[in-house]
């Protein structure tokens, strides 16, 4: 696999299906800036631009800069975090 093939396989997930579902969807990204875990409502912004906001209400604190984060679906994991947390993309 070549580097532009790895490339292009990574836009080709980059947007979740229009319909809403996430069903098949994933991503691995980086948080944009400082990462201080769950508490709630917490919005998310990913170095792509991306904007996902939490949807299922869990508090959970931890510090990280630019923490790795996998989205599969509509579940977000950040690394370091203890599980995977429900989100939406709202930009």
């Amino acid at each position: 696999m070549t580097a532009s093939d790895i490339h292009a396989c990574e836009c080709a997930v980059m947007e979740p299906p229009e319909d809403g579902s996430y069903q098949g969807f994933e991503m691995n990204k980086q948080v944009e800036d400082e990462w201080n875990g769950w508490d709630g409502d917490t919005v998310v912004k990913l170095t792509d631009g991306s904007i996902w906001r939490q949807e299922e209400y869990h508090y959970e604190y931890r510090y990280s800069y630019r923490p790795q984060v996998r989205i599969t679906g509509n579940m977000m994991h950040v690394d370091g975090m203890s599980r995977a947390i429900r989100v939406r993309r709202i930009d």
